[in-house]
């Protein structure tokens, strides 16, 4: 039998709830759906790797939805998934059903919602997960003035994973409560919050939150204030953790994948994090990775204050690649005390925590001499896929601390004010600060506890003279200031020019200067403030319509950088000097009705103490559609600057041989003649055989130093 009955049991409940409830009721759609998928790819190298998936729902959407009255709707659905692989001489088989039922209710005083759900998986080779979890939502409809609105929650939620599905992993319960008080002249708002974990931490947590707004002056003048405090307790039930225990963090650690699945395109000396400006540490060095920046996979991890990390796990899809996440990985911690990144993990050792064909889970473990309060951590490597792919097969990553003793009290403060203030239509301002406060006291005190104070002050002035002319300046200051430890002072001025001299043109100047300061308290003398770090950089950028048929865009930016370096035991430290620059320029033009060209011209040099890199590239590509069908791409790449990649020529051929309502059938040859010569043929097409019947094909074959191919197809059956 592949799943025992007592598993089914929380299924059985929810379908019998749900046909009792809904008998009566009109049916509004039922679906059963069916999609099977297989894949097959392999290398002359290496072995063939073949699986067959079915997925089956019984739904819309899919959901079995009811609706017995106006105010109250009924859904439910069944998913069962089964795979089979074969990897080389290597088989696995893996079976996962899904069922899903809950309601919700509606009306002018208030809202109810239940809904529960119960996974299991399991493999041919015994190994198998479970988990089942529900939850219920209760919240007051009325939106009125003065009158409170009220919210209520209660969950539970159960993981189990080994041989057999014996013992459980995790055991939580969740329960919430809260209002929010809309008093005209402020709001008010509580919640309280109550998370039971088995073996590990109770948390309890009251958090009230002030906030007021006001406009003066025919808006001339406007103001935005809010104050909130926390209070969370977190104690073992039963006795202390000997030796301090893996306690998940959850939502309060903030991490961030790179890349991922926008293309991200990285400077040839600094890689930061894209779109993540919470990131307080330094740039990160590309050039100390043993793989090039378009192929690597940073993973930020940025803990609060009072957290202190043992563990991170990586869950991948294994279904795209069994062998995902086999690569290494190395481990790198922000340094204050030199502003910079070390590595403290070359290869770091990770152990295999759960594989059901389906989902692979990696576990890292931090030196135990760096689990410190408020370190950040990147986890850098190549490509998580022995296939070849990207940073969109992680799907998961969580974060664990240390927690010791049998108790813990964390409180936190939060206050932000900002201030608008329009003098005339032409000239504003704004004015904002941020102070947040964080305290951990432990059951024993001593090295655990600490205090930390964070304010953050910014100001901004925008004069708009002209209406082709506006001018920003601002500035921000951030102090972390921790007692007994060395602080953290960061200072940014930014200056922004926009300019449209022509209507078909415009131009943007910027300079900013970023200041680092180390600050040492020590008793009985001043502060000693210390700069670790000054950096100026001036920037051009703009884009120009020249001709009808021909644009123009550019930037470049110039930067000069100087790092101290303090030596130990001396007074003074080493002046690090650094300089760079950088530019790019893209020329677009349509040559012809169905030709188009383009030029992309990028140049970057830097040199640090004397040593310089530079680099310089540029690639001219064309663009020619014949008709519908088929369309023709070439592109010429060379390094005119530095030693850079080998000159490259590549050509693409599109062919859509069949475009109708029901059948799409499409063909793409490409050649690049570099160092290594490759050729590439796919096939991409579609068949609606009717209303509920679809074929979908991908295939392609690579040809180069080895020969590769990859087949999927997919079968869409919906009744």
């Amino acid at each position: 039998m592949l799943f025992p009955v007592r598993y089914l049991k929380p299924l059985l409940v929810l379908l019998v709830l749900f046909v009792v409830v809904c008998v009566p009721a009109v049916v509004f759609a039922i679906n059963l759906n069916g999609i099977w998928t297989y894949r097959e790819s392999g290398a002359d190298s290496g072995e063939t790797f073949r699986e067959l998936r079915q997925n089956y729902s019984l739904g819309v959407g899919p959901t079995l939805t009811f609706k017995p009255s106006h105010a109250l709707t009924v859904n439910a659905s069944v998913g069962y998934t089964q795979t089979n692989q074969v990897d080389g001489q290597e088989e696995r088989a893996g079976r996962t059903i899904t069922p899903t039922a809950g309601f919700t209710l509606t009306n002018d005083l208030f809202s109810a919602r239940f809904f529960g759900n119960t996974t299991s998986s399991r493999s041919d080779g015994g190994d198998g997960s479970s988990s089942t979890n529900w939850d219920a939502t209760l919240t007051s409809q009325w939106d009125e003035l003065y009158v409170p609105k009220l919210f209520f929650s209660y969950g539970e939620f159960g993981d189990s994973q080994g041989a057999g599905i014996v013992s459980p992993k995790t055991q939580s319960q969740d329960l919430g409560v809260g209002v929010d008080w809309d008093l005209y002249l402020a709001e008010i708002s509580y919640y309280y919050r109550q998370a039971r974990f088995e073996d590990l931490p109770t948390t309890k947590s009251h958090f009230v939150k002030l906030k007021t707004a006001g406009r003066f002056w025919d808006n001339r003048i406007a103001f935005t204030l809010s104050q909130q405090v926390q209070f969370e307790s977190q104690e073992i039930d039963g006795g202390a953790l000997a030796g301090g225990a893996d306690v998940p963090v959850g939502s309060q650690v903030r991490t961030a994948i790179s890349p991922n699945d926008t293309p991200v395109e990285y400077s040839d000396d600094v890689n930061r994090i894209p779109g993540r400006d919470w990131l307080r540490s330094a740039p990160f060095p590309s050039s100390r990775l043993p793989y090039s920046a378009s192929e690597q996979v940073l993973i930020a991890i940025d803990p609060p204050t009072t957290r202190r990390i043992g563990a991170v796990e990586i869950s991948f899809n294994a279904v795209l690649d069994p062998g995902v996440g086999s690569s290494n990985w190395d481990l790198y911690e922000y340094r204050p005390s030199s502003d910079d990144w070390e590595l403290i993990g070359p290869n770091i050792t990770k152990t295999q925590e759960f594989d059901d064909g389906t989902i692979r889970r990696l576990r890292f473990e931090i030196p135990e001499t760096d689990r410190e309060f408020d370190r950040e951590f990147l986890l850098a490597s190549d490509r998580p896929s022995s296939r070849g792919g990207s940073a969109g097969e992680i799907i998961n990553v969580e974060v664990f601390e240390i927690f010791s003793g049998s108790g813990r009290m964390i409180q936190s403060y939060q206050t932000n004010a900002g201030v608008q203030m329009r003098f005339s239509e032409t000239l504003s301002s704004s004015l904002g600060l941020t102070y947040t406060g964080d305290k951990l006291e432990t059951d024993g005190g001593g090295a655990d506890d600490i205090d930390t104070d964070i304010v953050t002050t910014s100001a901004n002035i925008s004069w708009r003279p002209f209406p082709f002319l506006t001018a920003s300046l601002g500035g921000s200051d951030y102090r972390e200031l921790k007692m007994g430890e060395e602080q953290r002072l960061n200072r940014n001025y930014t200056l922004i020019v926009n300019a449209a001299p022509l209507p078909t043109m415009n131009v943007s100047f910027g300079a900013q200067l970023d200041e680092r300061y180390g600050v040492i308290l020590e008793s009985g003398a001043a502060d000693i403030d210390q700069k670790t770090l000054e950096t100026l950089r001036y920037s051009i950028s703009g884009k120009a319509q020249i001709y009808p048929d021909l644009s123009a865009s550019f930037n470049m930016s110039y930067t000069e950088g100087h790092r101290w370096l303090k030596d130990e035991g001396a007074d003074t430290g080493q002046v690090v000097n650094t300089t760079g620059q950088d530019g790019r320029l893209d020329l677009n033009a349509k040559l012809y009705k169905n030709l188009t060209a383009d030029l992309i011209t990028r140049f970057f040099r830097s040199v640090n103490e004397g040593i310089g890199v530079e680099s310089g590239s540029a690639e001219l590509g064309l663009r020619f559609r014949l008709s519908e069908l088929l369309l023709v791409r070439g592109s010429y790449r060379t390094d005119f600057i530095g030693e850079g990649r080998p000159d490259s020529l590549s050509l693409r051929v599109q062919t859509r041989l069949l475009d109708t309502d029901k059948t799409r059938l499409e063909t793409e040859f490409s050649h690049t003649q570099a160092e290594v010569v490759v050729e590439t043929i796919s096939i991409n097409g579609s068949w609606r055989a009717s209303k509920n019947i679809s074929l979908i094909g991908r295939g392609g074959y690579n040809f180069g130093e080895v020969n590769s191919y990859d087949l999927t197809l997919d079968l869409l059956i919906g009744i």
